[in-house]
């Protein structure tokens, strides 16, 4: 059961890297969790088609409420081309305002 609605953003990008092949122009992307903190990212062009999961993005927050956090950083590399998969979604420090998602080695 999830215990927050999705987060959705729209970006215009050249190429996103999903389970089902690439998607680029103007999306829509989409992140949410699960109780345990389970991170899930999808997209999808404009608003017609299927939700297409990303590549990469799966990712363990500590709790449902880092979501905010974690869609705001990976919506922002995404709309730079910056995203490098796999990546992990960690913090730093206590602090949630310094999560950053960093390329898992």
């Amino acid at each position: 059961m999830k215990s927050n609605q999705p987060l959705i953003s729209s970006i215009h990008t050249r190429g996103i890297r999903t389970t089902d092949g690439i998607v680029d122009g103007d999306i829509r992307i989409a992140s949410e969790c699960d109780d345990e903190g389970s991170a899930l990212a999808t997209c999808r062009r404009g608003d017609d088609g299927e939700w297409h999961e990303i590549l990469g993005a799966r990712a363990t927050l500590r709790t449902s409420a880092d979501l905010p956090f974690y869609h705001a950083k990976l919506v922002s590399d995404l709309a730079r081309h910056r995203l490098q998969t796999p990546f992990v979604f960690r913090f730093d420090a206590p602090d949630p305002g310094t999560a950053r998602l960093q390329r898992s080695v």
